[in-house]
């Protein structure tokens, strides 16, 4: 919720790279489709994320490397685009990022707890 607002309050701010360089100061419509866009994705991240934690023990392992390896592929290609990119882009760069690492430290969680539990001699669950 936090980064809807945030990416409609920066869908409304300037594009720094048009006025300062382009020197194109005519007021700008509202990029509403590409802020759309952008929730639409990190939506999608975080359903996939939630998907990847219903899964019991080892399974849920494999689907959180594959949310994470979709995650990390699409922040690294959205990262060759922003040179000159709005500000709300690189908001939801950031998001996408967040939420990779956060991706990254859960399948790590899990990951050492499977190990723990399976050479410490308790049952995973």
């Amino acid at each position: 919720m936090v980064m809807a607002a945030i990416l409609f309050w920066l869908g409304a701010q300037p594009d720094a790279y048009m006025v300062f360089v382009l020197r194109i100061n005519k007021p700008e419509t509202y990029p509403i489709l590409p802020v759309l866009v952008e929730l639409t994705m990190l939506a999608l991240f975080n359903a996939a994320f939630l998907w990847a934690l219903d899964a019991q023990s080892w399974a849920r392992v494999w689907k959180l490397l594959a949310c994470l390896l979709t995650c990390a592929a699409f922040f690294v290609l959205g990262a060759l685009f922003i040179v000159h990119a709005p500000p709300h882009y690189l908001y939801f760069l950031c998001a996408v990022f967040l939420l990779t690492m956060m991706m990254l430290l859960t399948l790590m969680g899990y990951i050492l707890h499977g190990l723990l539990a399976r050479y410490s001699g308790h049952a995973s669950t």
